[in-house]
């Protein structure tokens, strides 16, 4: 394939004007390189924009309103849900629900779904989870008496297909998955893992955080029953999160949290309460109503700029690859085929000592476990040095961070 690397350059150029953050100085002397996306992505001006407008004239509560403010927040409000929707490629808006992030997400359906489990019940969850998909079971597990059982990863860092078919059993009623792993960025087979899952009967979670901002998500053709992302890893803000549920499945969760917005009447002389229609049963409370508006914005730019993404990120996970397999000591974890997302040891050398010399000099990476303490285990390390890529990133950047690297691999082992 013919790149054309003065174009990509110039678009590159242009898309980081876009970005305010990039104009930071670090410790008045360096410009900052931010290789912490998998962490969070930076936002770019416009989703900014809409914040700062949100909060100067349209700040109001939603669907509480005869007002003008009211009604307007309301509609951006539900815009967005009508955009995820298309975004992931769902059957209708209603299978959209609004949380905090990823880890509400998943405690949603680990406290709704996770209901219906009955002791003795099987959870196949896979050993490269993060935490935040790993507590929440193994909290329900014990709560409910059911059985975790650990999917294997094959020498490439994917999940094992022969290992995870044999581990299914007629009690076995969901299985948890990450889409990418938020170590190795590796990319799992979820499409083969669902069709398997639904032949045995089971249900499927997939975990995308860490997919959302890289790949193209059609939740019908992976054919999953429940989806999990955030905002802050698409380019949006914090403090918002997306829990995709099938529709048949979603009608016969019971809500997990509880208050104004999801009762549609009470009183103290009936017994049962009236709950609100899907998906409002499920969004107790007042939401993060100014951020869930801007991620409208997020996925706007998002889906515009995808395909330039994932040929982008292809280039720079590569180029990296190539310089750091010239650097002595050096072993890079996973094998296979990976979106923007690498980690790396160095023997010899603390990680968490890379982190700091690096950011002495101006460049953001993530250090330490990464809450995924089973799969570096498994791998026999405690910690890694991570570096994660967006569109921002530069083959530059790149250059200057390697440079860096060899120069405190000197002091400590030459």
């Amino acid at each position: 394939m013919l790149i054309n690397y003065k174009f990509l350059n110039k678009k590159i150029i242009k898309i980081r004007k876009d970005f305010p953050f990039l104009k930071r100085i670090i410790y008045k002397i360096y410009n900052l390189i931010y290789f912490d996306n998998a962490a969070t992505i930076q936002m770019p001006n416009n989703v900014i924009k809409v914040i700062n407008e949100y909060n100067i004239y349209y700040n109001s509560n939603i669907h509480r309103g005869t007002h003008y403010l009211s009604n307007s927040a309301t509609l951006a409000y539900e815009r967005t849900r009508k955009i995820v929707c298309k975004f992931i490629n769902a059957k209708y808006k209603e299978e959209i629900i609004f949380t905090k992030g990823t880890t509400e997400s998943i405690n949603m359906v680990s406290n709704s779904y996770g209901f219906k489990l009955k002791k003795g019940n099987e959870i196949l969850i896979s050993i490269m989870e993060h935490h935040s998909n790993i507590i929440p079971w193994k909290i329900l597990s014990e709560k409910k008496k059911l059985k975790l059982k650990i999917i294997p990863v094959n020498d490439k860092g994917l999940v094992d297909i022969k290992k995870y078919k044999r581990l299914f059993t007629k009690k076995t009623k969901l299985v948890v998955i990450t889409h990418v792993s938020n170590v190795s960025g590796v990319i799992n087979p979820i499409k083969k893992l669902s069709i398997i899952a639904h032949k045995k009967k089971s249900l499927i979670l997939v975990d995308g955080a860490q997919a959302i901002s890289h790949k193209k998500i059609d939740v019908q053709k992976l054919n999953v029953d429940f989806y999990v992302f955030s905002s802050h890893k698409s380019y949006g803000p914090t403090g918002v999160g997306i829990l995709y549920v099938r529709l048949d499945i979603l009608r016969c969760m019971v809500p997990w949290q509880f208050g104004g917005e999801m009762v549609r009447n009470f009183t103290f002389f009936k017994k049962k309460i009236n709950f609100s229609e899907v998906p409002y049963k499920f969004e107790a409370g007042t939401q993060a109503i100014c951020n869930i508006i801007a991620f409208y914005t997020s996925l706007k730019w998002l889906k515009k700029n995808l395909n330039f993404i994932k040929i982008w990120e292809k280039i720079l996970i590569f180029y990296l690859i190539k310089k750091l397999n010239n650097i002595k000591n050096i072993h890079i974890l996973g094998k296979n085929k990976r979106i923007s997302v690498l980690s790396f040891i160095i023997e010899g050398i603390n990680s968490h000592d890379i982190g700091l010399l690096l950011d002495q000099y101006g460049i953001a990476i993530r250090t330490g476990n990464h809450c995924v303490q089973p799969m570096l285990n498994n791998y026999g390390i405690n910690t890694v040095c991570r570096i994660s890529f967006a569109i921002y990133n530069s083959l530059e950047e790149i250059k200057l961070f390697v440079n860096f690297l060899k120069k405190i691999i000197k002091i400590f082992l030459y």
